[in-house]
């Protein structure tokens, strides 16, 4: 029996799995192409190494790999914007890409189109695409992290900022509902999430919103041999997170302005790593305060966790689940983090993670952390039962089970 045919839209290269979007959209792909015959189309941001191509291809029967505007993108989501639309509308939308789905239809009869982030939508209302039944990752509630963004913009300053976000907000908002209301199931990356996304969609239509969490390869974050204690750095701090995201810049920012002084007065020796594709303007800036290392794209980023005695993650703005903080504690290393930063994640887990809001807790967190030493055995345990929380919970064979039950479902 033929396998089913299903077309694969995502906003970014899925390969390699080294940020949040990228790891959810290559183990989806990875999953769906033991139980189907996938097509990947895919914006591409800058071009992929052919090694990179290879690997995607090896899961595919067609790729396209279709160039996303470098520069125009940003003007394209304003006009978007000033029309009416969405901003994320405008950013994403590529002619390319959806005359390359034409011709793909032209000899496939797709069984489900499955496009992964709001962002894809609009290609599955194409008029050869719209009566295959749709399977949405929205993975994260966008309208949301607009709406968040818009509150952490304060000041006059950020008053202008703060309507645009609003805006979008708003706009998007509506048409996460009417993903809803046209997908056969819309996936989100936790429970949490899942529930925000019913609470203001239609109740015909919430029973279709699945929570289908992330997991971690266990054995790829793992404090295994390859390292030793000697490779830790004595008052070390490490930020693991693409430093082209306002979340975590903003994360980062706030974390130097509100706590990195009095920590680094206490400890003098105190460094922090950024560690992160893409730094920008904005990251080189933090490079300027004393302490502060900007390392910025890194082949492996094992090492630089390992070599930290923590790993802080200060997010204000965040949605769904954060895997820097899951791969984080797979390694076994002490976590301190804002409930941004963990929330959508088990209580079994987050429980042994160092949970950090005001900038007091962190001052009185680190503190407390450094005066204890670096190999402290209460510290290491707790350390160690969170990432044996990660492996008994987070495993990726584990979090998919039921996926080709939700994606193959008959009409």
């Amino acid at each position: 029996m033929d396998k089913p045919r299903i077309l694969f839209l995502t906003h970014r290269f899925p390969y390699p799995p080294n940020r949040g979007d990228r790891i959810r959209s290559f183990r989806l792909l990875e999953f769906m192409s033991k139980i189907a015959a996938v097509d990947l189309g895919t914006l591409c941001d800058e071009k992929p190494s052919d090694e990179y191509v290879s690997v995607l291809k090896s899961y595919c029967q067609r790729t396209a790999f279709v160039p996303w505007r470098p520069y125009g993108r940003w003007i394209h989501a304003g006009l978007s914007l000033l029309s009416g639309s969405t901003m994320t509308e405008g950013l994403f939308s590529s002619s390319a890409l959806r005359r390359q789905i034409r011709v793909w239809t032209e000899d496939t009869t797709y069984d489900r189109v499955v496009v992964f982030c709001s962002s894809m939508y609009p290609y599955s209302r194409l008029p050869e695409l719209k009566n295959i039944p749709l399977i949405t990752d929205i993975v994260d509630v966008d309208s949301q992290k607009w709406f968040d963004y818009a509150a952490v913009s304060t000041g006059v300053k950020g008053l202008f900022k703060r309507r645009i976000f609003e805006t979008e907000g708003r706009r998007l908002r509506q048409k996460e509902i009417e993903i809803a209301q046209t997908s056969l199931r819309t996936l989100a990356v936790s429970e949490d999430e899942a529930k925000l996304y019913r609470s203001f969609c239609p109740e015909n239509v919430q029973e279709k919103i699945i929570a289908l969490s992330n997991g971690v390869d266990s054995d790829f974050f793992s404090p295994d041999a390859q390292y030793a204690k000697s490779d830790v750095i004595p008052f070390r701090l490490v930020f693991v997170g693409a430093m082209d995201y306002r979340a975590n810049l903003d994360g980062i920012e706030w974390f130097l302005e509100n706590a990195w002084e009095t920590i680094k007065q206490a400890f003098p020796k105190m460094e922090l790593d950024l560690v992160g594709s893409n730094p920008g303007e904005k990251a080189r800036s933090f490079a300027k305060t004393p302490g502060v290392n900007l390392i910025g794209r890194v082949d492996d980023v094992r090492p630089y966790i390992y070599r930290a005695n923590a790993v802080v993650i200060p997010l204000r703005v965040a949605r769904g689940i954060q895997n820097k903080t899951l791969e984080a504690m797979a390694m076994a290393k002490p976590v301190l983090a804002s409930p941004m930063s963990l929330q959508g994640i088990d209580n079994s887990v987050t429980q042994f993670a160092w949970s950090c809001n005001e900038p007091q807790s962190w001052i009185d967190s680190l503190t407390q952390l450094f005066n204890l030493g670096v190999h402290n055995p209460d510290v290491d345990f707790r350390a160690l039962r969170g990432r044996q929380a990660i492996v008994e919970t987070y495993s990726w064979s584990a979090r998919f089970a039921k996926l080709s039950e939700l994606i193959l479902t008959p009409k």
